[in-house]
C-alpha cells in the first residue's frame, strides 16, 4: 500500500472535517468528534497507526457501507464517523456529525462491531463518508 495515497486521503479528510466543524453546528457530539479527530491524528501520527486505520477502515468498511445504505433510501449523504475502538477491536461508541439522521442510523446498526486489534490499546478511529462524487 502507497503511504503517500494514504497521506492523500488523510489531507483531503481532514481539510473535509475543518469545514464540517466551521459550520458551528449544535451539540456535543460536535467536541467529541473534535476530540476523536484528534486522538486519531495522534494514532496516525506514525506509519504503524496509519497502517492499523487502514486495516480497521477496510475491516468495517462492508459493514458501514451496507448500515448507510439501508438508512439512505435515495438520499445523499456527507458525514464523518468517528470510531472507538476497545482493544479486542470491537467499537464501544461512535460518534458522527451532528443532525446527520443517515450517520445516526448507520451508527445505531454498526454498534458492537469489531475489526482488527489495536497495536497499543483502545483508539479512535476516524472516517469520512459522502455519496458525493470524489
Amino acid at each position: 500500500m502507497n503511504p503517500i495515497y494514504f497521506t492523500a486521503i488523510r489531507i483531503a479528510s481532514v481539510c473535509a472535517i475543518a469545514l464540517v466543524l466551521s459550520f458551528n453546528t449544535a451539540g456535543a457530539t460536535e467536541d467529541e468528534l473534535a476530540r476523536a479527530l484528534r486522538e486519531d491524528q495522534q494514532l496516525c501520527s506514525t506509519p504503524e497507526g496509519m497502517m492499523y486505520e487502514v486495516k480497521f477502515l477496510a475491516a468495517v468498511s462492508p459493514k458501514t457501507i451496507a448500515a448507510i445504505n439501508s438508512c439512505t433510501g435515495s438520499k445523499n449523504y456527507d458525514f464523518d464517523m468517528a470510531f472507538k475502538v476497545s482493544s479486542d477491536g470491537k467499537i464501544t461508541r461512535i460518534a458522527y456529525t451532528p443532525n446527520q439522521p443517515v450517520a445516526a442510523c448507520a451508527a445505531a446498526k454498526l454498534k458492537g462491531a469489531s475489526g482488527p486489534r489495536p497495536l497499543r490499546g483502545p483508539c479512535t478511529i476516524f472516517g469520512h463518508y459522502s455519496s458525493k462524487p470524489k
